[in-house]
This record gives structure tokens, C-alpha cells and sequence, in this order.
């Protein structure tokens, strides 16, 4: 197990360079290439879109897995961080696009 957890953990810092980031009203707003998450820095709620079905994994620093949830077709999630420290963390969306195949986007959000 720890073995994949640094797998995933040295993935997503090789990555994260390709997650673009725009100005949005003085916010930091992280997009990567189907997924869009809002704001960053978090201050207590993050909010996650993609177009397409996917599993959301948000691992801290030291790549534990400290939250986890679903994306719905064309949907939305909102995750609460407020008990999270602050610090850089690791987005991971694993999408099942509409011809089947899986893809994974890499990003980072700051707390």
C-alpha cells in the first residue's frame, strides 16, 4: 500500500506543472484539462466540476488520502475543508469518458 501511495504521490508532482491556472476575481482558479476546481486557496469548501462521470481523490502533503468522492455526468461537488490544515494538496480525477476509455487529470489546490 505504501508503495502505491508514493507511486500516486510522485505522479501527481510530476504533473501538476500541467494544470493551468487563471485570475478569476482575485481567486486562483485551477483548470485542468475536464475538470475545473474553485477557488484555490481554500478557505473552507472547494468546489469540483467536469463534464463527465468521474472519482474525485484529494490527497495532503504527504500523500494521504484525505478526501474522496463522485462526479456525476455533467455534475458538481463541493468538499469541506475546513478541518484540513493548510498546505498544497493533490487533485486527482479519474474520468470514465463516453467512449469508455479512463483518463486521469492531475492538479493541486492550496489551502
Amino acid at each position: 500500500m505504501k508503495k502505491l501511495v508514493f507511486i500516486i504521490f510522485a505522479v501527481l508532482l510530476g504533473f501538476t506543472a500541467q494544470a493551468q491556472t487563471s485570475l478569476d476575481k482575485g481567486t486562483e482558479k485551477s483548470e485542468l484539462k475536464k475538470v475545473t476546481v474553485f477557488p484555490s486557496p481554500v478557505i473552507d469548501r472547494v468546489k469540483i466540476f467536469c463534464g463527465e462521470p468521474a472519482t474525485i481523490y484529494i490527497y495532503n502533503s504527504f500523500g494521504k488520502l484525505v478526501h474522496q468522492d463522485k462526479i456525476q455526468i455533467d455534475g458538481s461537488v463541493t468538499i469541506n475543508m475546513t478541518d484540513d490544515k493548510s498546505g498544497i494538496y493533490m487533485v486527482i480525477a479519474i474520468i470514465k469518458n463516453s467512449s469508455g476509455k479512463t483518463e486521469i487529470e492531475k492538479g493541486k489546490i492550496t489551502k
